[in-house]
């Protein structure tokens, strides 16, 4: 998949340490055996993004679980503040 063309701008480019503190304890519970799929946006500081599906989340049995969690996530979005 080639890089999309930004539609809109981030306001803020830079990591979070909210961001690396949940990658690192996603590693961790992953590497335990406690993680078996994960449905990921990933937001780039240069303005692009990536859609990833991995593990359990891209086999054909998951995707009405997967597209729930991913309308659950939109929700969220939508209710930022």
């Amino acid at each position: 998949m080639s890089d999309p063309t930004p539609i809109f701008s981030l306001h803020h480019r830079k990591a979070s340490t909210e961001t690396i503190s949940i990658l690192e304890s996603l590693l961790d519970e992953a590497k335990r055996g406690e993680i078996c799929g994960l449905a990921l946006v990933i937001l780039r500081s240069n303005n692009t993004y990536e859609l990833k599906l991995r593990g359990e989340a891209a086999t054909s049995g998951n995707q009405m679980y997967v597209a729930g969690m991913l309308s659950a996530l939109q929700k969220m979005v939508l209710e930022l503040e």
